[in-house]
């Protein structure tokens, strides 16, 4: 007997959004610092209004013709490492200017 060659469906796995991995990067953040008790007591409102008004950084464009957008590409990805992953010394804590934004 033939096998059947067809595959079968599977169903997709829901991915997390963006308001889902800001509300996980801002508990590891509180976690980081020893504050996690108080977080399950911030009412949604909160953390959506926390999310709405959080700080981006977009990508830039050129205001002339004089910088390419290669160079636009790179001065992008620097920020956005410095802004998420470059660690301050805040007393005993390493923080990035990211976790410091979501306390």
């Amino acid at each position: 007997m033939p096998k059947n060659k067809k595959r079968k469906k599977t169903l997709c796995q829901p991915e997390m959004g963006p308001f889902k991995h800001f509300l996980i990067d801002m508990y590891e953040a509180l976690h980081q610092i020893h504050i996690t008790g108080n977080f399950s007591d911030l009412t949604n409102e909160f953390k959506r209004t926390a999310f709405k008004y959080k700080i981006g950084i977009w990508n830039p464009t050129a205001g002339n013709e004089s910088i390419t957008s290669r160079e636009l590409k790179m001065f992008s990805e620097k920020a956005k490492k410095n802004y998420r992953e470059k660690k301050i010394q805040l007393g005993e804590y390493n923080l990035s200017i990211y976790q410091l934004q979501l306390i």
